[in-house]
């Protein structure tokens, strides 16, 4: 018996003449198919109508549309979710530097805001001192009149206390009442200067409050008062280096005497007004970056000898 066999749906056309009674076919892609068989006897005589067999190769899952499309999706979700995993651990670690960052800071203006309630009262106490000696041994003309003075003195330090910045100017007015209510209480001991720089808007620029006075004071209780004769103190405000730099200069006995009559005859006056204006010095050092400080410097006449002391504070400013 011999046979003839086509492949529909694979573009096959009827074979030659073949006697075996297998076919075989291998790498048929995905699809449908029609197999059919034509036979003829010993005599032969073919038949009228083939034999078919209908078929279907199903296409693998790997390369169906559906598949592929569910797998760039499940990729696209995979990367996405790690992308904004990433971007959470990175805003929530941003969030946590910057939470600790503002708690410094509120903590250095808490530290900032002890320090200038801690020297206000002890400014304050000082003034007080000097105003009872003065009242007890001048007339009520003059008393009131110092009183006035002091009066002003207050009020300006009440107004300005709480401020973490004040216009220079409202420092400036501070150090000019304390000095002269200073000059009236010992009996015009010295003279003094209060300058500002003309390149610099006392109105617009701002400077921490209480920062020169305590050195004022430092200045007249151990350099001036000691002195024999009178004496002679210039405060003096230029800007430099994105800082205001105060230069408090006195004509007094200079710190080595200061030191040795220290150690012959204590002194009553404690001042911790320097160390508090260093310590916040340092801190707003630490917040801005700027070199603020306190610099002081031991000056000498042509001879050799102690002149006085200046006093250089540099102070973070604001516009």
């Amino acid at each position: 018996m011999r046979y003839k066999w086509i492949l529909d749906g694979f573009n096959e056309e009827w074979s030659p003449e073949m006697a075996q009674r297998e076919v075989t076919f291998s790498g048929l892609p995905p699809g449908e198919y029609t197999f059919k068989v034509l036979s003829c006897n010993e005599y032969g005589i073919w038949n009228n109508e083939p034999a078919s067999y209908h078929f279907e190769i199903m296409t693998p899952l790997w390369q169906k549309s559906w598949f592929r499309g569910t797998v760039i999706l499940m990729l696209v979700l995979f990367v996405w979710f790690a992308i904004s995993q990433r971007f959470r651990q990175v805003k929530k670690a941003n969030l946590m530097q910057q939470e600790k960052l503002e708690m410094e800071k509120n903590i250095i203006e808490l530290e900032q805001e002890a320090a200038r309630l801690q020297m206000n009262p002890h400014f304050i106490f000082n003034s007080l001192n000097s105003i009872q000696g003065f009242i007890a041994t001048n007339d009520t003309f003059q008393a009131k009149r110092y009183l006035a003075k002091f009066a002003r003195l207050m009020r300006l330090i009440l107004e300005n206390a709480r401020e973490e910045f004040i216009p220079l100017q409202n420092e400036k007015d501070i150090l000019d009442n304390y000095l002269e209510l200073e000059k009236l209480s010992t009996n015009n001991k010295f003279e003094y200067v209060v300058e500002v720089d003309d390149n610099i808007d006392t109105e617009a620029t701002e400077i921490p409050p209480m920062m020169i006075q305590p050195f004022v004071e430092n200045a007249i209780v151990h350099g001036i008062k000691k002195k024999e004769g009178k004496g002679f103190i210039n405060v003096r405000f230029n800007a430099g280096n994105n800082l205001i730099r105060c230069e408090v200069i006195d004509d007094g006995i200079g710190r080595t005497k200061a030191a040795e009559n220290k150690q012959h005859t204590p002194s009553k006056h404690k001042s911790t007004g320097i160390s508090v204006t260093k310590k916040r010095l340092e801190q707003f050092k630490l917040q801005t970056g700027l070199n603020a400080g306190v610099e002081i410097v031991d000056m000498k006449d042509p001879s050799g000898n102690p002149s006085g002391t200046k006093v250089i504070i540099s102070i973070p400013f604001e516009m």
